[in-house]
């Protein structure tokens, strides 16, 4: 990508950018624009990673303008925010593919019981991480209560697993 190339809206390309800092770095500098704040979500994933992805919706793809995370689906699996509301917000669960893949995503309690299936083999696209919302109900639309539940997902032959803490 040329320096200073304006992205447009309707850009469909994935950007993704690579940062090393190191301490001695000497002064030197690197700067990221961003026009508007409301453009984009930044999520902390720990002291050394974090997420910029895009919040608006006009953007043609799912996976955001930039991001700064684990490009394995290990890794990058996660949910945030962990705790949350249903009803206030919504548990964004994401996770990123190398390559295109049939995806299962389901939700279960804490005694191993399927609360809801997010993802039923859907073939998504890889290269980008992907974004799924749980609103925190179960399949019969009713409202889950307070509690640790697991999202599982499963990736071809592999099998992830994470805790979603619900308050309510």
């Amino acid at each position: 990508m040329p320096l200073n190339e304006i992205i447009e809206p309707s850009d469909n390309r994935i950007f993704e950018i690579n940062i090393s800092i190191q301490t001695d770095a000497g002064g030197e500098s690197f700067t990221v624009s961003i026009n508007s704040p409301l453009d984009v979500d930044i999520i902390r994933l720990d002291d050394t990673r974090a997420l910029i992805e895009s919040a608006a919706e006009p953007y043609p793809y799912r996976s955001g303008i930039i991001s700064i995370a684990e490009d394995n689906t290990e890794e990058s699996f996660m949910s945030y925010p962990n705790p949350f509301r249903p009803g206030a917000e919504n548990a964004n669960i994401r996770f990123y593919l190398s390559s295109a893949a049939g995806v299962n995503l389901d939700i279960y309690d804490l005694i191993g019981r399927k609360v809801i299936t997010l993802l039923d083999g859907e073939r998504l696209d890889g290269g980008i991480l992907h974004r799924i919302a749980w609103d925190g109900r179960n399949s019969s639309g009713k409202t889950v209560i307070s509690g640790v539940y697991y999202a599982v997902l499963k990736v071809n032959n592999e099998k992830f697993m994470i805790k979603i803490a619900v308050l309510r």
